[in-house]
């Protein structure tokens, strides 16, 4: 799915921005992003929220309906709150430039993380109002037993990097939820599965093709199989992601000249394959935030965010090094392209309650989001006075628990009990240039077929690096070169594969596969039409802790030349791309 080209986007803001600023009825005072000041609750699992804490999920569900049924025009409405990330590029209560093609959301960006929390917060205050509301018209027998649910209504998070709610929880996709209301039991359309649109006009104005006819917000048919077919690819580089000690590195797909193999493991990286295997609205920057999904999944990169931020309390939001420019990649409606970005940068169009923009100094810390009435179970309240070190030997282990791999001790070893475990671990970068093609996309790799499959779906799938930019081909401005990481240790284990090299390179060089496939459609691309692409085999040796408060640690790697040489977007010779490592000749 093409987006519209640079030219039409500017043309169509400067026709509609007059008309929207008297549609959007904005208040005298600009909305402060507080959170929820009367308390502390956390945000949770949405299975374990919807089956555990029935009474607060109902509260949330009715929240929810309540919001998307806010007039339109309104800018405290779910449909404007959802535009600040992009579409109708329209300035929020009367902020930023309206003559930006663009949302206010950054991408491949040392703000990713940290833009995207007070988001979270806007959202999640307004729901919780909405909540108290509801919960103040049920009956005088009943009614406290609905405020005390009201009162913990939070954002749920939609944890799929967990091999129980890998693919898309029923609570996200059925079609109808059973609530209690102010007057009764009934059966509503689930607000959690879709968006239905108010106002044709607003979509016939700020909508490209085929998405402005769309009345109702769509997911990709395949979306539940592509999600578990690459789901235990995904849990290993959620917890790869955690081994890396750079913010910029950890929360930015963007590529840096000092990359290697073990730096493009970004959270923001498997953020995009989430929305490109969703498909529908959530493959679109523009649009993805109008599918109430994008809520849950954002919440869970705010929760993996925070995770690190306790594991690494020493860390901050620091400028990108190796990167020119680096706010160019992503012109956004608060700032152009060329703003260098760091934790003094303002966070368009977020504001406290003097009125003054947001930066991200008060989201640089994990401990920072209990000021805004939230934690998570693995950043639990509890631990808010607790020290820096305890609190990071407590998510260590919960991070383990969740996402840790399973290494086994080698036969008749002589290793000392809880000695580190050594193993050979294995991985594919994917990096390109974004903006080559106007389609957004993923790469998506195989392990296992001769030739590349023609979809996701298949059983081969290991995992994918994902094209997710605001607008098509160069007109973000300035580099567009991303980077990702495909694990491959647990694909080759599955597969009965040795992990040392003179197993595991023989079956990687035959069997090691990879297609572009078009994320709206799922039409596949030559793989020659994208030449900037670059794929590259690499391997390192990982030490493995028995104390579960203990990270992983890797050494240096080794590229292996052969494993892609010869194949469309195949590593010929030196990378282009990756410094600092080894290649070598198969």
């Amino acid at each position: 799915m093409k987006l519209p080209a640079l030219t039409t986007l500017l043309a169509l803001t400067s026709t509609v921005t007059a008309l929207v600023s008297r549609q959007l009825q904005t208040s005298n005072n600009l909305t402060a992003v507080t959170g929820i000041t009367t308390s502390l609750h956390p945000r949770q699992e949405l299975t374990t929220l919807a089956t555990s804490n029935a009474d607060v999920f109902n509260m949330f569900l009715l929240a929810l309906q309540s919001l998307q049924a806010t007039p339109e025009e309104l800018d405290e409405s779910f449909y404007a709150v959802c535009g600040i990330h992009g579409i109708p590029y329209v300035p929020w209560q009367g902020q930023g430039n309206a003559n930006t093609p663009a949302g206010y959301c950054t991408h491949r960006s040392v703000l990713f993380v940290t833009w995207h929390r007070p988001y979270l917060i806007l959202l999640e205050q307004l729901l919780h109002q909405h909540a108290k509301r509801i919960a103040a018209r049920f009956p005088a027998a009943s009614r406290a037993r609905w405020q005390t649910a009201a009162e913990q209504v939070r954002l749920p998070y939609w944890d799929w990097a967990a091999t129980a709610t890998a693919g898309i929880p029923a609570a996200l996709s059925a079609r109808n939820a059973a609530v209690t209301t102010p007057t009764g039991a009934a059966t509503i359309p689930n607000p959690l599965a879709s968006y239905t649109f108010q106002r044709a006009d607003f979509r016939a104005a700020y909508f490209y093709a085929p998405y402005n006819t769309q009345r109702v917000t769509g997911r990709s048919s395949s979306a539940d199989a592509t999600l578990r077919n690459a789901a235990p690819a995904r849990r290993e580089q959620t917890y790869n992601a955690f081994t890396i000690r750079s913010f910029s590195r950890f929360s930015s797909s963007a590529f840096s000249s000092a990359d290697t193999p073990a730096s493009v493991r970004s959270l923001e990286s498997i953020h995009d394959v989430i929305h490109g295997s969703v498909g529908g609205h959530m493959s679109q920057v523009p649009l993805a935030a109008f599918d109430p999904l994008f809520w849950l999944h954002h919440c869970n990169v705010d929760r993996l965010g925070a995770m690190w931020q306790a594991i690494t309390p020493a860390s901050t939001v620091n400028t990108q090094s190796g990167i020119t420019a680096q706010a160019a990649r992503s012109r956004t409606m608060g700032y152009p392209a060329g703003t260098i970005e760091n934790a003094d940068t303002p966070l368009w169009p977020f504001r406290t309650p003097a009125a003054r923009l947001l930066t991200s100094r008060p989201f640089s810390s994990a401990k920072g989001i209990f000021t805004y009435g939230y934690s998570y179970p693995e950043v639990p309240a509890d631990l808010r006075n607790a020290s820096d070190d305890s609190l990071a030997a407590y998510t260590r282990a919960r991070i383990d628990e969740l996402y840790g791999p399973t290494v086994r001790r080698p036969a008749n070893s002589r290793l000392a009990a809880g000695a580190p475990v050594s193993r050979t671990e294995w991985s594919a970068s994917v990096i390109f240039d974004a903006g080559e093609l106007p389609e957004t996309f993923t790469v998506w790799v195989f392990l296992g077929a001769t030739t590349p499959p023609t979809s996701a779906t298949d059983p081969t799938l290991v995992s994918g690096v994902t094209s997710f930019s605001m607008t098509g081909g160069a007109s973000a401005g300035g580099s567009n070169i991303i980077a990702g990481a495909v694990p491959l240790t647990g694909a080759l284990e599955a597969a009965n594969v040795g992990l040392a090299a003179s197993e595991a390179l023989p079956f990687l060089r035959q069997r090691l596969t990879w297609a572009v496939i078009n994320n709206a459609d799922g039409a596949v691309l030559p793989t020659g039409s994208l030449k900037s692409l670059e794929v590259s085999v690499a391997s390192n040796e990982v030490a493995h802790f028995a104390q579960k408060e203990r990270m992983a640690e890797g050494g240096s790697w080794t590229v292996y030349r052969e494993v892609t040489k010869g194949k469309a977007g195949g590593l010929e010779g030196e990378s282009r791309y990756l410094k600092n490592v080894k290649t070598v000749s198969a």
